[in-house]
């Protein structure tokens, strides 16, 4: 795994968008890798990126491609924590060796903090204030429990740590079929009426994907 951490280290914040996502997406013997679609992934880090991010929270650790994302994309001295489930049933709980590698992406002067807890958990909530010492988030992406009353309870739990002018985002926000579990469309298509939102869809035919973004 050190030669993981070395080839991660050589691709920093100035590398290109394409550089970024292609590392995050690859599936590098297992070890690093990311449940996302190219084109959405880069399209959402471009538009992150633009924020200047510097509190970032990201809900769904899982494989770590994704954090290592948004890691590119975090201002120089920014904070990046992540919560994940332990055995979570939508392809969270990462081993505990994993846990130097994903800390390793921290470049510069970043923080990256994980929180291996139930994001649904009041000390799990509670944890992630007293780590945001009262800053409030740039940009959050709810990407872990994607049943219909477990994302709700993600937004709703999380999104008042939001600083206005932040950016709120779901993962698959395209229905996955009725007899899948993934239910954030159903969530998705009511609460984006709401707001100023943005739909990030590769394909209109995938069965799966599609990120949804809130203008806060």
């Amino acid at each position: 795994m050190p030669w993981l951490i070395l080839e991660a280290k050589k691709i920093t914040r100035n590398s290109s968008l394409k550089t970024i996502v292609h590392f995050g997406l690859a599936d590098n013997f297992g070890l690093l890798h990311s449940g996302q679609i190219k084109s959405e992934i880069h399209t959402l880090l471009s538009i992150v990126k633009t924020l200047s991010p510097k509190v970032i929270v990201e809900i769904g650790t899982a494989a770590g491609g994704t954090l290592f994302m948004l890691s590119r994309v975090l201002e120089p001295k920014g904070i990046l924590i992540s919560i994940d489930l332990p055995y979570g049933k939508f392809g969270g709980g990462y081993h505990v060796w994993k846990i130097p590698l994903y800390k390793s992406f921290a470049t510069e002067k970043q923080k990256i903090y994980l929180l291996r807890a139930d994001s649904h958990k009041l000390m799990t909530f509670n944890k992630l204030k007293q780590l945001l010492d009262k800053q409030l988030v740039d940009f959050l992406f709810i990407d872990g429990d994607h049943s219909a009353k477990g994302v709700m309870k993600d937004f709703k739990m999380y999104s008042g740590l939001v600083k206005k002018g932040g950016l709120i985002a779901f993962h698959d926000i395209v229905s996955c079929g009725k007899s899948s579990d993934c239910k954030v469309d159903v969530f998705w298509n009511k609460i984006k009426r709401t707001y100023q939102h943005q739909e990030i869809i590769h394909d209109e035919s995938q069965e799966w994907g599609g990120i949804g973004i809130l203008k806060w």
